[in-house]
């Protein structure tokens, strides 16, 4: 699921890879955050999503919520099978939000504590040779549309959030719904009748199972998304890139942040399903 609550994200990035060996934990990269940017550089490159996260969730709920209905017109709950078939329909439409905007956040928190001096124009060579710096997503978006390809480029990595969005969007639902219905038959209830807690509960286990199923992809989509396109060494693609970290650095360098990221999903996603339920509630007139 997308950027929820932004602070524990930028730790996740930048211990995915873009620190030093000293820095590769949870409380290295935080303190190695607040030495270099101070407090504020938990929030580094948060203009994009901020300003996207709403129309993600949006697209996310409402897609999966138009399947639901296709697939249970009645109304009755989905099957577990069901909630994965609509959650990775849903994956696909977000993916053309998430790739373009995760683009501009990943560059901008891979620079660290640079910024560019004041007036500083940055030709073409310097674009290519890597030493462009940016102050906010808009001059990172207009760098790629002139040096890298104009709208393409802001999609690279499409086919790396293709592959986190729709079998991760799979399991958020499919464990979502596969808990609420273990839950409701354990009080010998329906699922309609399920309490906050219960909902809370769910929505957690949904947000862990997406991150337990897809984040080594996500690593190799910030990879990808943050290497200068145009090194000589750079990643060939999701294959090369993939081999060459566990080449380097086995499992572990495929699970960098990971722990970050729980601390993030699973109260983020256990406050966005008990929204959704609630709201989704209140304007069916329950």
């Amino acid at each position: 699921m997308g950027a929820v609550t932004k602070p524990q994200h930028s730790s996740s990035t930048l211990s995915s890879g873009h620190t030093s060996a000293s820095e590769t934990s949870v409380l290295g990269a935080a303190r190695g955050v607040v030495g270099s940017l101070g407090p504020l550089g938990f929030y580094r490159g948060m203009g994009a999503p901020l300003t996207t996260v709403a129309a993600y969730n949006a697209i996310v709920f409402s897609t999966w919520g138009a399947v639901e209905r296709v697939l249970s017109p009645d109304g009755t709950p989905l099957t577990s099978t069901q909630a994965v078939i609509a959650g990775s329909i849903a994956g696909v439409p977000v993916s053309l939000l998430a790739s373009p905007t995760e683009l501009l956040k990943c560059r901008l928190q891979a620079q660290g504590g640079a910024r560019p001096p004041p007036g500083a124009v940055y030709s073409a060579a310097d674009v290519r040779a890597g030493r462009a710096l940016f102050n906010g997503p808009l001059q990172v978006m207009r760098s790629v549309l002139a040096h890298e390809g104009g709208v393409l480029g802001l999609y690279r990595g499409l086919g790396a959030t293709l592959l986190r969005e729709v079998p991760g969007n799979a399991a958020y639902f499919g464990f979502y719904e596969a808990c609420k219905a273990a839950l409701a038959a354990a009080q010998g209830i329906p699922q309609e009748q399920l309490g906050a807690g219960s909902l809370m509960a769910a929505g957690g286990v949904g947000g862990a199972s997406f991150w337990a199923f897809t984040y080594p992809i996500d690593v190799i989509k910030s990879k990808l998304q943050t290497q200068n396109p145009f090194a000589a060494d750079r990643y060939r693609g999701i294959w090369d890139c993939g081999r060459r970290l566990y080449r380097e650095g086995g499992r572990r360098a495929l699970y960098r942040g990971y722990t970050p990221c729980l601390m993030r999903s699973v109260p983020a996603n256990a406050v966005a399903f008990l929204t959704f339920e609630s709201v989704r509630s209140w304007l069916s007139g329950q």
